[in-house]
C-alpha cells in the first residue's frame, strides 16, 4: 500500500473516531426542556391582528413599527402563524427592561 492510500485510510479511521466521540458527548434532547423560568420577555410573534407584540412572560409588550401590522403582515408559520417582516423598516420596540 503506497503512502497516498495509507494516508486516506488513516484519515477515514480518525474521522470515524471523531464521529463516535461526538456522539458520546453530544447532549440528549429527547424531551422538551423548560426554558420559561426567570424570563424577562418572551415574544412569540404569532399575532394575527393589531400592532402589539404580546409578551408571554410578563408585562413587556412590544409595539410594531415601520408599517408592521399583524392584520396584514401575518403569514403561515411552521406552527400556527408568524409575523412577516418586509426587511425594509419593520421592527418591534419594547419598553426598557431593568434587570
Amino acid at each position: 500500500m503506497d503512502l497516498k492510500h495509507k494516508t486516506a485510510a488513516l484519515i477515514r479511521k480518525f474521522t470515524a473516531i471523531a464521529i463516535m466521540a461526538a456522539a458520546l458527548v453530544a447532549p440528549s434532547f429527547s424531551h422538551a426542556q423548560d426554558v420559561t423560568t426567570s424570563l424577562v420577555g418572551h415574544w412569540t410573534l404569532d399575532e394575527t391582528s393589531g400592532t402589539t407584540a404580546a409578551d408571554s412572560a410578563g408585562n413587556n409588550d412590544g409595539t410594531m413599527n415601520g408599517g408592521l401590522d399583524a392584520s396584514t403582515d401575518s403569514a403561515p408559520g411552521r406552527v400556527g402563524t408568524t409575523l412577516n417582516f418586509d426587511g425594509i423598516g419593520d421592527y418591534i420596540s419594547t419598553p426598557v427592561i431593568f434587570l
